[in-house]
């Protein structure tokens, strides 16, 4: 499915894909509820743009929401758990090892991701 703004957030996606309706109109909020339910994943393919020798090429990651694993060429550089931090990472070793690369960014469903954190410690579970 086609992302036409980037950062983005699924619902606008959805919306603008015609699979959703405006959550914000009427009862649409009720039919928009399975779309927190899901996990979800965006995909990237790119070519490694000119850099110049000594250069740093850095991905910026602003809010991601909230448990989110980020994957380039199909190994994992940043797994985060907290939308209010940002995140840097340096790719530079990846863009000069070959030519296309693919970008995965997998968000998990926090509601499954906390119950399953809950299990884990059995203070919270009282």
């Amino acid at each position: 499915m086609p992302v036409p703004v980037v950062p983005s957030v699924m619902h606008q996606d959805l919306m603008a894909n015609k699979k959703l309706e405006d959550p914000y109109l009427r009862l649409n909020e009720l039919k928009a509820q399975w779309v927190n339910d899901k996990t979800w994943q965006y995909r990237h393919e790119f070519q490694s743009p000119q850099v110049p020798a000594g250069a740093t090429v850095v991905l910026v990651f602003d809010g991601l929401d909230t448990f989110a694993t980020v994957a380039l060429d199909g190994e994992k550089i940043l797994e985060s758990s907290n939308m209010f931090l940002g995140y840097r990472v340096n790719i530079i070793k990846a863009l000069t090892s070959k030519e296309s690369h693919v970008l995965d960014i997998k968000f998990d469903c926090a509601k499954s991701k906390a119950r399953e954190i809950r299990g884990q410690h059995p203070l919270y579970g009282r």
